[in-house]
């Protein structure tokens, strides 16, 4: 579904993601890892072409370094940020709803004249908040402002804000960061359960390893803008130089006594 190759994003000097190669197959709960700075975060921005970059990025087919970023949504990829970004002044229906519309706009002389095609749309939005909000339990605080909302239930919201713009992939950026080890693993659950029961294809950048590697079906690890190793949970858990790198070097040297 999507082909990453020799991608490469450069600030200035300073090479972020240096010739990074990778396929994410249709279906798969895909995980990119690392230490912080590895470049997890500057690889979605440039698979959302919020970046420049050299190399090649195909997502069913389409060549994304051709899309402007406007048009990435359009193109079936929707995605969360590190940092919640709802409308916190407007309630958790309103924020789907702009979602909703915003992805399948009427064209703007039907909004002018309120033709039937404008009512359609709406209720075809309406209909896939609906249906979110039930899928994701969301029904009873749909009324309720974000800015009354807790920490964990924003990122359940975030979540559904992605699903009611019809996408085929979701890029999701540290999902349960923040949130305690029992929203953790709810919302790990709520990951499984989008790829199984929508047919969805995830690709997921997460610091907490619990959840990567109990939800993932394959890892691609980076470091310093570089992929260090790639495969299924159980090889990249094992991988000497993945411990090292987020573990460091243990000291096995006899120390000389002073």
């Amino acid at each position: 579904m999507l082909n990453v190759n020799d991608l490469t994003v450069t600030f200035g000097g300073v090479v972020a993601v240096d010739h990074l190669s990778f396929d994410v197959a249709a279906g798969q709960i895909f995980a990119l890892i690392g230490p912080n700075g590895a470049g997890k975060t500057t690889v979605f921005n440039a698979i959302s072409r919020f970046y420049p970059a050299s190399g090649t990025i195909f997502f069913q087919g389409s060549n994304l370094m051709k899309v402007p970023p406007h048009r990435i949504a359009q193109q079936g990829i929707a995605r969360t940020f590190q940092n919640i970004e709802l409308f916190h002044s407007l309630t958790v229906m309103d924020n789907l709803l702009l979602a909703a519309r915003g992805h399948h706009p009427a064209p703007w002389y039907q909004e002018l004249v309120r033709s039937p095609g404008v009512g359609r749309a709406e209720r075809q939005a309406r209909a896939r908040v609906d249906e979110t909000l039930a899928f994701l339990g969301l029904e009873k605080i749909a009324r309720s402002s974000i800015g009354q909302l807790p920490f964990g239930t924003l990122k359940t919201v975030e979540l559904a804000r992605c699903l009611v713009m019809d996408p085929t992939m979701i890029m999701l950026d540290e999902p349960v960061a923040g949130m305690n080890a029992e929203e953790s693993l709810a919302l790990a659950d709520i990951i499984v359960r989008i790829r199984d029961s929508l047919h969805l294809t995830i690709l997921l950048v997460e610091h907490d390893m619990s959840v990567v590697m109990r939800i993932s079906d394959h890892i691609v690890v980076m470091n310093f803008g570089k992929k260090l190793a790639e495969g299924d949970p159980e090889y990249v858990r094992n991988h000497p130089e993945v411990i090292e790198a987020y573990l460091g070097r243990e000291d096995t040297e006899p120390r000389a006594e002073a």
